[in-house]
């Protein structure tokens, strides 16, 4: 103690033995500064959870306020993550594991009370600590100069699909987190990250490795690849893990072109692997929204016109780079035709394109896709039915689970089985003809 310059209170100290022998011996009691230190025989200790509990209790006031002032849900649900639940999971992976019936009820009664403020379903606080297990656990798995990465030992099961991550943007970013902490329960926990590709030379990330190209196809623990790089090179990026017979992830357009998309369909059917196509606007809670209020109308005319800024080199023509808002439009309303499309531009990378488009009753659907220096990111719509008009989409608040997360458990339900050969079959139709309507919409405005 003298050489940490520590001293220990004798008042304030006490001492209990812990002997497990048949006849354990009598022994001397502790002495501190030559105080003799009591004996007892159990002790409690009184730490985090019940700072956590009494703060977060006093955190809910202030959440009532901000909903007496009429702040938006998402902004309640953002105070709430940032603040509330940050309290929560305070050393969580220290105290929950161990805490008893009735402080995990008196936690559990702190989310309700957050959610009846809020409005709106708030992650359970034993999903809270097993995802921070987890990530923890992944940290140290991947990191092998962590001090308590020898406790752990992966335990080898077939059921296990090894990925790589190819591309480290802000997807392939996310990517990596949500593979270190699945969501508990889900398909995603089958996937495991075994490290990722990037041309910069980059240090580890999230604790993960970078890795080859040729290592990542030739080792036979990796047999999942997310391809999360620019538009332009989606297709051969696809084409050399699809060949190497591994299942893949990739962002939309997984192609510029029709035909290659078709070319790596049958390549996937080929090798017996899984091919899929993220598509997380189809994930989000304002498009699921107006998809509700969509169905049972009857559409007489719409538009949909989507402003943003400019793109970088890459990404492909306005038709293939907004294809979200093309899906959206061959969701809400079925197989669609184009019958002309026009593209302008202007100076500084201003661009708009217009493509018309024909539903299979012959109703027009206007879609507008604009970008240009300082343009707000926003969708505009004007979807006129038989019974009424939806001229806006509210503003959503963000679902408890990310996009990626839910794009991830979709994915791996199809590595598992758990997708119908039925809805396998509804996704590729949809894809490919979002695909050769882009295709279509180009050479109309080349032309």
């Amino acid at each position: 103690m003298d050489q940490n310059q520590l001293e220990l209170n004798p008042l304030k100290t006490v001492e209990m033995t812990v002997d497990f022998r048949e006849n354990p011996p009598t022994l001397p009691h502790v002495t501190i500064l030559n105080s003799t230190v009591s004996s007892v025989d159990s002790f409690k200790f009184l730490g985090t959870r019940k700072w956590t509990s009494h703060m977060a209790q006093q955190w809910l006031c202030w959440l009532c306020q901000l909903r007496k002032f009429s702040l938006p849900q998402e902004l309640l649900v953002i105070f709430y993550t940032a603040i509330i639940q940050s309290v929560l999971c305070t050393s969580i992976t220290v105290w929950f594991g161990s805490a008893i019936k009735q402080n995990r009820n008196s936690l559990k009664r702190t989310i309700r009370s957050a959610e009846k403020i809020v409005g709106a379903d708030l992650l359970p606080i034993q999903d809270l600590y097993s995802s921070r297990v987890r990530n923890q656990a992944g940290l140290i798995t991947a990191d092998p100069s962590h001090p308590r990465h020898k406790l752990f030992r992966l335990l080898p099961s077939v059921s296990m699909f090894g990925a790589v991550v190819v591309g480290i943007g802000t997807a392939g970013w996310v990517r990596i987190r949500d593979m270190l902490a699945p969501l508990p329960g889900s398909p995603a926990e089958k996937l495991g990250i075994k490290g990722f590709i990037s041309r910069r030379n980059l240090d580890p990330q999230q604790g993960v490795s970078p890795i080859s190209v040729e290592e990542a196809v030739s080792r036979e623990d990796i047999q999942v690849a997310f391809i999360c790089t620019e538009n332009a090179s989606h297709e051969d990026s696809v084409r050399t893990f699809l060949q190497a017979g591994k299942h893949v992830c990739v962002e939309y357009p997984m192609t510029t072109t029709y035909n290659a998309a078709v070319e790596l369909w049958d390549l996937a059917q080929e090798k017996g692997v899984v091919l899929h196509e993220e598509h997380i606007e189809l994930l989000t809670e304002d498009y699921k929204w107006l998809k509700k209020e969509v169905e049972g109308k009857t559409l007489q005319e719409g538009t949909l016109h989507f402003t943003g800024g400019t793109l970088k080199p890459g990404f492909g023509f306005p038709s293939f780079s907004g294809i979200a808002r093309l899906t959206w439009l061959v969701e809400l309303f079925g197989e669609l035709s184009v019958t002309t499309a026009t593209l302008e531009e202007g100076s500084g990378n201003c661009s708009k394109m217009t493509a018309q488009l024909l539903t299979s009753n012959n109703r027009p659907l206007t879609w507008i896709e604009e970008r240009g220096p300082g343009l707000p990111r926003a969708k505009n719509i004007n979807f006129q039915f038989d019974s009424c008009t939806l001229n806006q989409i509210p503003p959503a608040p963000r679902g408890a689970t990310g996009l990626f997360m839910q794009d991830s458990i979709h994915f791996a339900a199809k590595l598992v089985g758990q997708i119908s050969t039925v809805e396998l079959q509804r996704e590729k139709v949809r894809i490919l003809h979002c695909l050769e309507l882009a295709e279509k919409i180009q050479k109309l405005c080349q032309s």
